[in-house]
């Protein structure tokens, strides 16, 4: 935590156009206050607030929709701020004995859009991004998926998918007609 505390401090918020930036602005204003009613949320039901990320309210960053990143430790996972996709920089510590134990956490709401693992281990990466039911799965980076790769979540995350062939094959019907050809073609013909 130690670690992850120091990385916090050190993440660039600004315009998502310059390329120093690390973490850019909330979509819109009723975002951003949904967002901070999850952080409200949070504290109500006694969350261990580490870092609360407030609006940035001074400098050219006081015009947009910034917030600094918050965190909670050790949530428990009946917790609205564990249990629903929030959409914003609100992340929710929780410690696990093993892998099995981590993919039980991961998968134990009704979403999975994305999930994420920073690990040098392939046994564990595999482990891991195959057990943990999410549409997206990052190992050591996050990138916005191109065109060319498949995008949405499982469960309650949504429906299909959206870019690449699977996001085109929506958009279309698939119709299978079976054909015997050898009975058919004799009886026709006689």
């Amino acid at each position: 935590m130690r670690k992850y505390r120091e990385a916090v401090a050190r993440i660039r918020i600004g315009n998502e156009i310059d390329p120093a930036t690390e973490m850019g602005p909330i979509i819109s204003e009723s975002q951003m206050n949904r967002v901070l009613s999850f952080v409200e949320a949070g504290v109500a039901e006694c969350a261990k607030l580490s870092y609360r990320g407030e609006r940035i309210d001074e400098g050219d960053l006081s015009r947009g929709f910034f917030l600094k990143p918050t965190y909670f430790e050790g949530v428990d996972r009946s917790l609205r701020i564990f249990q629903e996709e929030i959409f914003g920089p609100v992340l929710c510590v929780l410690p696990f004995h093993d892998e099995d134990d981590a993919i039980s956490i991961a998968n134990d709401t009704k979403f999975g859009l994305a999930g994420d693992l920073r690990s040098v281990s392939l046994p564990r990466i595999m482990k891991v991004s195959q057990g943990i039911r999410t549409g997206t799965f990052w190992v050591n980076r996050q990138l916005n998926p191109g065109p060319e790769v498949p995008f949405g979540g499982y469960k309650q995350s949504g429906l299909g998918r959206d870019t690449a062939m699977e996001g085109l094959m929506e958009f279309l019907q698939t119709k299978h007609i079976s054909l015997q050809l050898t009975d058919s073609f004799e009886r026709v013909r006689r």
